[in-house]
């Protein structure tokens, strides 16, 4: 499955990590894929209970992706 910037993505939010100004968000979307959103310069991150769905979205020249074997 690939996944593209500037598209809606629907998943599952699986964990949330504060690391000071920084959250982690873990998310799983559909066919098993797993990745993982950091958020920067939030003061109020948003909260959401593990579990919960979520939308995620971002502009290409705000995304660096790592593959994982």
């Amino acid at each position: 499955m690939a996944i593209a910037a500037g598209r809606r993505h629907l998943g599952t939010l699986k964990d949330s990590i504060t690391l000071g100004s920084v959250v982690r968000h873990h998310v799983r979307l559909p066919g098993d894929m797993q990745i993982v959103v950091q958020q920067q310069g939030s003061r109020r991150p948003a909260v959401h209970a593990r579990g919960a769905p979520v939308v995620i979205d971002w502009a290409p020249e705000d995304c660096q992706m790592i593959l994982q074997d």
